[in-house]
């Protein structure tokens, strides 16, 4: 995915409180979540890697982040908002696979182009 709608009033009202860099932490870790479509791992040392967190106090805030704003499962660390929205861009992408799937049956059961079927 490489697009997501981010709500800037929610954001600020759920990340009001966290330190520069626990929210440098959380918007890296959102769109990690989002490029990769699924739970992040639960390797620690990788995901501060892939967030490019070095410092001790970055990891830190990588960690606080975790704790606080997503949960450990089997899968890895999931957050219930980025599952909801690839959720909802999964139905999207079926509803528009259907409707293309029929938009080209009809213009080939009338005999037409698909050319025409966008007119």
């Amino acid at each position: 995915m490489y697009y997501y709608q981010h709500h800037i009033g929610d954001y600020a009202a759920a990340t009001r409180h966290l330190s520069w860099l626990e929210d440098a932490a959380y918007r890296r870790l959102l769109e990690l979540y989002y490029r990769q479509e699924k739970p992040l791992g639960n390797d620690l040392k990788r995901l501060c890697r892939d967030l490019r967190a070095t410092t001790r106090d970055q990891k830190a805030a990588v960690q606080i982040v975790l704790d606080e704003f997503f949960t450990l499962t089997e899968e890895g660390w999931r957050h219930s908002r980025c599952d909801a929205e690839l959720e909802r861009m999964a139905l999207r992408s079926v509803q528009a696979r259907a409707s293309a799937g029929a938009r080209w049956r009809n213009t080939r059961q009338r005999g037409g182009t698909a050319e025409s079927a966008s007119e």
